[in-house]
């Protein structure tokens, strides 16, 4: 079973799909991507499995310069040519899916996966914005989504935002998940982590404006005063390449009477190791699908906070959920969960982590997907 992925060999969900089919289901994978993702990091071929074979990137689809899509579009079908690919497997359906249209002058199934803001933000902005260039692209989009042999989501919403678009491929629930397998290897070897002298608060998403940093440090800075000596406020990526965001962060956190620490990225053993230190983990992303960053901290039952947000019931149900958007609003969860009695803490964690281990085991979901690999390759 060869694959063929359009995917960003810089995302780590996208690493984690593949690289999971890769070594557990024994799948030859190859990935092509962006120019974009190519220029604008190096990719670490060490993070891929030997299984997968990386190549040269190619353009985004273009509306206007239709005979460069010509050109890459014979790019890729001299790649599904050379390699025996079966199949087409796009990650993340903005700009990806638009290369769904080329179906029929690939001569294989077609599988689109969206993974959250793409189908819930991005793609819908093409149908509500006036223009005529938004126009063409959202028909682009409708007619890619149709040509789809299936559709995978991460949740039940972004299933919803497909049937809005009245779009009839076949569409199945595929979460990232969670390999529990690595989890207990990250526990057992757990080592050289950044040390904190003092319990700690967690904020572990990338430090990028969508996931709202400023409007967590409000909420740190109006904290009771007993739980902001007890607590270290602790966040990750320092190193971002979005170096003025981060500065602008680091500007607001000095004028808070907190201990608020700002570490490295954590490799993804690391950062599962980490979790289990944190008394706490706090995100409130301005939009989100279904994150695994949360579901790995409820795989390690540690307690977090979660925004407002159309979250997935079946695997968030449980989660502490401050109200409203106010800092006010999420000062007081944090309050709430940090002076809350500890075997009420421990039946929450228990039930989290059981509806993870159901509804968001990568062992489970990925199998869902092999299934429609052999499906469609039957045919």
């Amino acid at each position: 079973m060869n694959i063929l992925y359009i995917a960003d060999p810089n995302s780590i969900h996208d690493i984690r799909w593949i690289n999971f089919l890769a070594e557990r289901e024994a799948i030859k994978c190859f990935l092509i991507g962006r120019y974009s993702h190519f220029q604008k990091f190096v990719v670490e071929r060490s993070l891929f499995n030997s299984n997968v074979t990386i190549l040269a990137p190619i353009r985004d689809p273009s509306t206007i310069w239709l005979w460069k899509n010509w050109y890459e579009a014979f790019k890729i079908r001299r790649i599904i040519r050379k390699h025996q690919i079966g199949l087409l497997h796009i990650l993340y359906a903005e700009p990806n899916a638009l290369w769904a249209r080329w179906k029929c002058f690939f001569k294989i199934p077609v599988v689109v996966t969206t993974h959250g803001t793409d189908i819930l933000k991005t793609i819908p902005q093409f149908f509500q914005e006036p223009g005529i260039l938004n126009r063409l692209v959202s028909k682009q989009y409708l007619k890619a989504l149709k040509c789809a042999d299936h559709i995978t989501c991460t949740s039940f919403l972004q299933v919803e935002h497909i049937e809005k678009l009245k779009v009839f491929s076949a569409v199945t629930i595929v979460r990232t998940g969670v390999d529990f397998k690595m989890i207990e290897r990250a526990h057992k070897k757990a080592c050289n982590l950044p040390e904190i002298k003092k319990s700690f608060v967690l904020m572990p998403r990338s430090m990028k404006a969508i996931y709202n940093h400023e409007f967590t440090l409000e909420a740190i800075a109006l904290l009771d005063g007993v739980l902001k000596e007890k607590y270290a406020f602790v966040f990750l990526d320092s190193l971002t390449r979005n170096e003025q965001y981060f500065q602008d962060i680091c500007r607001r956190a000095v004028e808070i009477d907190a201990e608020i620490r700002f570490l490295p990225a954590l490799d993804h053993s690391s950062l599962l190791a980490f979790y289990r230190l944190a008394s706490l983990v706090v995100m409130n992303p301005l939009s989100d699908g279904s994150p695994v960053t949360a579901m790995e901290a409820l795989a390690c039952k540690i307690p977090i906070i979660l925004p407002p947000l159309n979250y997935d019931k079946e695997l968030f149900g449980d989660t502490f959920v401050f109200e409203e958007w106010t800092p006010g609003s999420l000062k007081t969860k944090i309050e709430d969960v940090l002076k809350a009695d500890p075997l009420t803490l421990a039946g929450s964690a228990e039930r989290n982590y059981q509806r993870i281990l159901k509804f968001g085991n990568a062992d489970i979901e990925m199998a869902k997907l092999k299934v429609i690999y052999e499906s469609l390759l039957h045919q």
